[in-house]
């Protein structure tokens, strides 16, 4: 429903992308392209007052890490994984577990932005849900575009505006926090755009 997608799309790519086929990884090849091209353009558009580079990359590595790509698909997911194999299962079920008792809070989705940019979870899950991830994104943008994919992806990678700017000023904790001042603009990805 989030995606705006058939969910799932292609029901083999996540046993391909959970067992690390050629095909899967491929994808995920793909899916981290187009990610890091759609977080690049939302945070240019989203910090126009950034001269320094450094500012948006900072906050695009922020956006990148496992942890955060990881908790965002388990999001997605859901507690109904049944068609997801065993593997990803475990992995959903080790992320959403440090998730349960933040969201247990019932948080809006700007908190839950915040929280999954801070988070440090265990590597293995994180890395296969992230694979996940960015396999779907890579599979959208072969099928139907970057435009498509961009769309069908932008509430669930692209952080609101004020927790960009917040990120932006290192008011997001985290292992990436020593971030210079920066300030907000929209971008043309996000929901309000």
């Amino acid at each position: 429903d989030l995606l705006s997608l058939p969910w799932p799309s292609e029901p083999g790519l996540f046993a391909s992308a959970a067992s690390r086929e050629w095909e899967g990884q491929s994808l995920e090849f793909v899916g981290d392209g187009v990610l890091r091209v759609l977080h690049s353009l939302h945070l240019l558009e989203s910090l126009p007052g950034s001269t320094e580079r450094g500012v948006r990359a900072a906050a695009r590595i922020a956006m990148e890490r496992n942890e955060f790509l990881a908790r965002r698909i388990s999001r997605v997911v859901g507690t109904d994984g049944s068609w997801l194999t065993s593997k990803l299962r475990l992995a959903r079920d080790e992320v959403q577990r440090s998730m349960a008792e933040q969201d247990q809070l019932q948080l809006g989705d700007e908190e839950a932005f915040r929280l999954d940019l801070a988070a440090s979870l265990p590597d293995e899950s994180t890395k296969v849900l992230a694979d996940v991830l960015e396999a779907l994104v890579g599979a959208v943008a072969v099928q139907d575009g970057l435009e498509r994919a961009g769309a069908a992806f932008a509430q669930v990678v692209l952080p609101p505006q004020c927790v960009v700017d917040e990120l932006a000023d290192g008011r997001v904790a985290g292992d990436v926090t020593q971030l210079p001042a920066g300030s907000g603009g929209a971008s043309r990805w996000s929901a309000s755009a």
